[in-house]
């Protein structure tokens, strides 16, 4: 390989003598400041800190600039930057990703309207913009609209205030930042987590020793020093015969995966497609809370086989402040034979939502079938098939022991 997958910025050409190892001292000190939940200053023998935040952090910055590495028939995967607190760093992380290789950032306002959300898309996609990102998205991040544009690698659209559609290539990486974001399953299997948490109470409190912002990024001398790191990352890995990682690849993003993963861990940052530790909050909010459900509808002794009510559902959700953004509603307090019943009643559209989700990990059985599908929980040692009968007010929600083998 001898040119640069991505163009030289006006301050001159890349620095051909850094190694992999100076670049990973340089990401690694660069970073250094940012507030990774999963942070790991002893587990590396050289003494040098890792976090596989950090690790997703170099796939965010080498995806845009080795794009032309990976063929054009493969999706990239998106990346979400995702803080406890407001001034944690997560949209310069972000701004770090992408101005270094495009120069510039320009945002998007996330709408949770599918309408207005592929007329943003198709606008991107007819500037060929070889990145999206929605900054500051607030509550729940799904979208069939954007599931389906960041596995597509063609898109068809309509030009804006025009009846005229058009079909052209997508390449773009999609970028979000949110706090506490609650991803839908089909958006948390689209993206990698850059998971940040910020300890101070008082924001303004945390210490910064080496501050970055918009200038220094765009400083050409400082650019031109991020891309020569970037280039000595990929100049090592051809060298080496370009390895490819070989594990927790996504379905439908497997070349995109080998390539940037490969990349990533060749220069020594850990493997960026690994499940994020639960204990750093990196989980999936949804799965987490369905679980979470499923622990507290069986915490009958001995049972074998327990059904729900929908209302019973939302009550324990409620009770436990489970899929919280779903609960739209209030409470409702009623009398049956002289005694008062207080429960939570959904608005009608949060009725058709939450039970849309429920459907997801409970799908109906039909009378007399022989094999019960449903999503399975492993709660405690015992294994629980979630599933479903009936319809509409009859409907029973089901839970089934089964034996561990």
């Amino acid at each position: 390989m001898s040119t640069p997958p991505a163009a030289n910025p006006s301050a001159g050409p890349y620095d051909e003598s850094l190694t992999v190892t100076a670049a990973r001292m340089f990401f690694t000190k660069l970073h250094h400041d940012f507030p990774f939940a999963d942070w790991d200053f002893d587990a590396d023998p050289d003494g040098v800190p890792v976090s596989r935040s950090l690790a997703v952090q170099m796939a965010a910055m080498l995806s845009p600039f080795a794009r032309g590495l990976v063929p054009a028939s493969a999706p990239p995967l998106g990346f979400l930057y995702d803080a406890n607190s407001q001034r944690s760093g997560k949209t310069l992380l972000l701004k770090m990703a992408v101005i270094p290789t495009n120069g510039a950032l320009a945002t998007q306002a996330w709408n949770k309207r599918d309408e207005e959300l592929r007329k943003a898309l198709d606008a991107e996609v007819l500037l060929a913009r070889p990145y999206i990102a929605f900054d500051n998205v607030r509550g729940h991040i799904g979208s069939p609209v954007l599931e389906a544009f960041m596995t597509s690698t063609t898109w068809t659209g309509r030009v804006l205030g025009k009846t005229e559609m058009f079909t052209a290539e997508n390449n773009a990486v999609v970028f979000l930042t949110g706090n506490d974001a609650n991803l839908s399953t089909d958006m948390d299997f689209r993206v990698l987590k850059i998971k940040l948490f910020v300890e101070e109470a008082n924001v303004q409190e945390r210490a910064v020793r080496n501050p970055i912002d918009d200038a220094w990024l765009q400083d050409p001398a400082n650019r031109l020093s991020i891309l020569s790191h970037l280039w000595a990352i990929v100049r090592s890995w051809d060298a080496a015969g370009r390895p490819l990682a070989t594990e927790h690849l996504r379905n439908g993003f497997e070349t995109w995966c080998k390539v940037i993963g490969g990349m990533v861990q060749h220069a020594g940052f850990g493997d960026p497609l690994a499940p994020p530790d639960d204990e750093t909050g990196g989980g999936n909010p949804e799965v987490d809370d369905m679980r979470s459900l499923v622990r507290e509808l069986t915490r009958e002794e001995g049972a074998k086989r327990l059904e729900f009510t929908f209302a019973e559902l939302v009550d324990v959700l409620y009770e436990h402040s489970l899929l919280a953004w779903k609960l739209d509603g209030k409470e409702v307090t009623e009398e049956f034979g002289g005694a008062k019943r207080t429960s939570f009643k959904l608005t009608p559209g949060a009725s058709v939502s939450l039970g849309r989700l429920l459907k997801q990990y409970a799908p109906v059985v039909a009378p007399g079938a022989r094999f019960i599908r449903g999503r399975v929980f492993n709660i405690e040692g015992e294994r629980w098939r979630m599933s479903a009968t009936g319809k509409d007010r009859t409907r029973r929600y089901v839970l089934t022991r089964e034996e561990v083998a």
